[in-house]
């Protein structure tokens, strides 16, 4: 049997790979160091197949997820370093630094979860029950966000800027109701089937910023709403009406019917 050569068997080239495989599995089982740090990368592989698992948009689920990379990557930081597991996680050092101060500073008593001391700049209770208050209420409810925030400032109501308003109204899981105008229903009124078969003539007052109040004359053509004559006046003048109408006549090509003389 020992003359015999290996190529009988089947499967024989394995051999020299098992045997590898032994001796690396056995140097790893003699290093702690080692275990340690191939520990640290897997936990590491693991929370980013569960991140990118549950969605496609990756930047976006990252977030979601961000104390438990922060956590991740403090438990991994005595074997591989707080930077490289930054690098494998693919954020940058100031998001990490953002992310770990909320991660630490974490406090059940703030809406946002964040300790109050280590982010003295977020509302405080009685604050975001002011703002909760003011979103749901029927005067505001179809309000935009960023009107109730400026009134609220205009008022002295609650002073804080848009973009905290927005934050906090995401965190209470308030939707503002777009309000959509109702679908009225008006009779046909006065309808041309050809241009200059009706006019309409209209005199607008407007009253400038240095006090002075000017009369706008207008005739517009019933079939394709083109203004066919206008004046500005400083009254209201029959004149002024007849000219707008003579020269609405003209531009039509309308020529006056001649009345016959009576024998």
């Amino acid at each position: 049997m020992e003359n015999e050569s290996p190529e009988k068997y089947t499967g024989y080239e394995l051999n020299d790979n098992i045997e590898e495989l032994y001796e690396l599995m056995k140097k790893v089982s003699d290093d702690k160091r080692l275990q340690r740090t191939l520990r640290a990368f897997y936990r590491i592989n693991k929370t980013l197949k569960n991140i990118i698992g549950n969605g496609k948009d990756y930047l976006k689920r990252i977030r979601e997820y961000k104390h438990e990379i922060v956590e991740a990557i403090q438990r991994g930081k005595q074997t591989i370093g707080i930077k490289r597991g930054i690098k494998l996680f693919g954020i940058g050092q100031s998001t990490y630094r953002i992310w770990a101060m909320e991660y630490f500073f974490r406090c059940g008593q703030s809406l946002s979860t964040i300790c109050n001391t280590a982010y003295p700049q977020q509302l405080t209770v009685k604050e975001v029950h002011k703002m909760h208050k003011i979103l749901s209420q029927g005067e505001f409810l179809h309000w935009p966000i960023i009107s109730v925030a400026y009134y609220s400032m205009k008022n002295s109501i609650l002073k804080a800027h848009p973009n905290t308003w927005y934050k906090y109204a995401r965190l209470m899981k308030i939707k503002k109701k777009r309000y959509r105008k109702p679908d009225i229903k008006y009779d046909e009124g006065l309808r041309a089937k050809a241009p200059n078969e009706k006019w309409h003539a209209d005199i607008t007052e407007l009253q400038t910023a240095d006090g002075r109040t000017s009369y706008i004359y207008l005739v517009m053509d019933n079939f394709s709403r083109y203004i066919t004559s206008w004046r500005v006046a400083d009254k209201v003048c029959a004149k002024v009406r007849i000219e707008t109408f003579e020269e609405t006549i003209i531009n039509a090509g309308i020529k006056p019917k001649q009345k016959r003389k009576r024998n």
